[in-house]
């Protein structure tokens, strides 16, 4: 443990040391031994001179007995670590039995003061602000595995670079880690691996019993090394779930070696709440959140104060690749833009501290659908290729920015319309045919006016076995699952850069969903394909089960009549055709999402309703049976959905959670 004097300019160094005899039985000898124990203690300046020594009076120590011992040692004028000048003590604690040694040991640390308050954060008395970025270990299929030499590598970039921090999230880093950041000068802030937590964990007993023992393991196994500056109580925490403020509060006060690290847990949302010993409080960023307008977080830190507010992590998603400009949204150049307006924004008197997400971009166990799709799981965040190989623009206007060399320009461009030629094409394609449906006859037209203008006398002549067109249903089945494929690729599209719509797939757990999804939404050509395959499966899926329903009637019903009602059914999708083409437009645009949804709906609602009015009429039954039935299925179908995941991830447990962060991020 350390202390300081700032007056007299001396360091208070206090040492302790356990000493065991795990002899289990005397070595023959025929001289007479003492078996006297002895320990010396010597302390190295960072220029290898000697800071101070002491040498234990002789004692004895019996077998299995543990002894302990206490030093007190003073350092004038001592060297104190910073990341300017990383320089680091030794010392070297050796014992020794009747003057043969026989164990010794030696180790690295630094000296250095790290404290926050209400006005500022010091470190060795002098103001102090972070500068850091976050690294999650990721090479390749290797994972988080890295020889010595990458791991160097890495820190050494982060270092040249400019930070003088680096917070490592989301995993266990390598002990390694912790070394070279003495040795290069970062203060190591380590995040316990909590995060997004719904409420009802939060609550949970056996949640913070769990909580609480790997926290007091992480911070014994990490607490030897001096670069380890704070420590993460988790991130993504709401300020206005008090779950997770108790949360925050138990992990607190079960830390051990409390007074050797800051503590800090991070919130999304922009609200923060003042909690008790809790020395940092960090604000999730992702976007613009805060840049334009920093009066938000400058409310924040009048309440809890400068020397405790700090950006855990500021997040910007590159999907669409290089562009001519930053005038294209999640681009390369848009994303160095990004951080260059985060960093003016965040500089001299506004600067509370940050921590840029991520060095690198890296791989995870799900699928992203906002930071675009990646067969191999490849986040597309960071400043960095994950190979190491590509050092994006955002890497090179941060370097300029943090070491003050000259001002990296970044280019405007022109604004390219991201809107994919497929919706417009398939969407043609699709008026084409019906074009030459409509025109190869009158009984087309004459069907399909009745279809929809008067379906209860139209599915009564397919049920009476009136001359239907095998060929004409067959092309409008088609035409009508590429219809339904093109209008659910346009929804994917559009939502692709939702972090809401990210998180309520996450919520499910499944990989194989979410990587799916990921799929379409960045494929739009693929995905109307695809899709259009699940449709005419669905189609012929729903065939099959309204046959089986037919056994359960009196009346004997044709497969052929089922077939007819259900893809004339869905006639009104073809009015959609026209809808397809634009949806993706409109809501890009923004002016009138929550009609189109509304109108998707009803539109769903209203085809659903034809379809139970087709089964009652060729099933020759009451309405009231169909729809009641018909209901509780989707109901069933929905539920067990729900259930499945549920039961799977607690899934409504993490979707009531995305709900409220998603309010939080609207307000802002």
């Amino acid at each position: 443990s350390l202390s300081r004097d700032a007056r007299t300019n001396r360091l208070h160094l206090n040492v302790s040391e356990n000493i065991i005899n795990r002899e289990f039985r005397k070595r023959p000898d025929t001289l007479d031994t003492k078996n006297e124990f002895r320990v010396s203690i010597n302390i190295l300046n960072p220029d290898f001179t000697l800071a101070a020594r002491t040498i234990e009076p002789g004692f004895q120590l019996k077998m299995n007995e543990v002894k302990q011992l206490q030093h007190s040692f003073e350092i004038t004028s001592p060297f104190f670590w910073s990341p300017q000048s990383p320089q680091v003590y030794s010392i070297s604690i050796s014992l020794s039995i009747d003057g043969e040694l026989v164990d010794t040991i030696r180790k690295e640390f630094p000296l250095y003061t790290l404290t926050s308050s209400f006005d500022e954060l010091q470190l060795n008395g002098l103001p102090f602000s972070f500068k850091g970025v976050t690294y999650i270990p990721s090479f390749d299929e290797l994972g988080n595995l890295a020889s010595f030499n990458q791991m160097e590598e890495d820190i050494k970039l982060i270092k040249q670079t400019g930070f003088n921090s680096v917070s490592f999230a989301k995993s266990d880093p390598h002990p390694y880690y912790l070394r070279l950041c003495e040795n290069y000068g970062l203060l190591a802030f380590l995040e316990v691996p909590l995060n997004f937590i719904p409420q009802s964990f939060s609550a949970d007993s056996d949640f913070k019993t769990r909580s609480k023992n790997y926290i007091t393991e992480f911070v014994e196994g990490y607490s030897e090394f001096g670069s380890f500056a704070a420590i993460g109580l988790g991130s993504s925490y709401l300020a206005v779930i008090p779950e997770h403020l108790e949360l925050i509060k138990e992990l607190e006060s079960s830390l051990p070696f409390r007074n050797k690290f800051l503590t800090y847990a991070s919130f999304t949302g922009g609200e923060v709440e003042k909690i008790d010993n809790l020395d940092l409080y960090g604000i999730e960023i992702i976007g613009n959140s805060f840049i334009n307008d920093t009066s938000g977080i400058n409310s924040v830190i009048n309440e809890i104060g400068k020397g405790k507010i700090f950006i855990s992590s500021a997040t910007y998603f590159v999907n669409a690749g290089g562009s001519s400009g930053y005038s294209n949204e999640n681009t390369y150049e848009a994303q160095a833009k990004y951080f260059e307006d985060f960093l003016t924004a965040f500089s001299g008197e506004n600067n509370p501290g940050y921590f840029i997400n991520t060095m690198f971009n890296y791989r995870g166990d799900f699928s992203s659908v906002i930071s675009g799709y990646s067969k191999e799981n490849v986040y597309n965040i960071g400043l960095i290729s994950e190979d190491r190989k590509t050092s994006f623009l955002s890497h090179t206007v941060i370097q300029s920015k943090l070491l003050g060399t000259e001002r990296v320009t970044i280019p405007i461009g022109t604004r390219t319309d991201d809107s994919p030629m497929v919706f417009i094409i398939v969407g043609l394609v699709l008026a084409l045919i019906i074009g030459v449906l409509v025109n190869s006859g009158r009984k087309f037209r004459e069907d399909a006016s009745r279809a929809l203008l008067r379906p209860y006398n139209f599915f009564a002549d397919v049920r009476d076995q009136r001359i239907m067109s095998s060929y004409h249903s067959t092309v409008l089945a088609l035409v009508l699952a590429v219809v339904m494929a093109l209008i659910c690729s346009s929804l994917f599209y559009y939502l692709r850069d939702n972090i809401f719509f990210e998180k309520l797939l996450l919520a499910t757990g499944s990989e194989s969903l979410t990587g799916i999804i990921s799929y379409i939404a960045w494929k739009p050509l693929n995905a109307v394909l695809w899709l259009s395959v699940f449709f005419i499966a669905a189609i012929i899926l729903l065939v099959i089960t309204i046959k089986f329903s037919s056994l359960f009637v009196r009346n004997r019903v044709y497969i052929s009549s089922i077939y007819f009602s259900v893809v004339w059914a869905f006639i009104p999708m073809v009015l959609l055709i026209p809808a397809g083409i634009i949806l993706y437009r409109v809501l890009d645009a923004e002016v009138a999402n929550i009609y189109v949804y509304l109108g998707l709906l009803l539109f769903a609602v209203w085809v659903f309703y034809r379809l139970m009015k087709g089964i009652y009429v060729i099933f020759d039954i009451n309405a009231g049976p169909v729809y009641f039935y018909s209901i509780i299925i989707a109901i069933v179908l929905i539920s067990a959905f729900i259930i499945y995941f549920e039961l799977s991830n607690s899934f409504v447990d993490y979707v009531i959670l995305a709900l409220k962060q998603y309010n939080l991020n609207e307000l802002m």
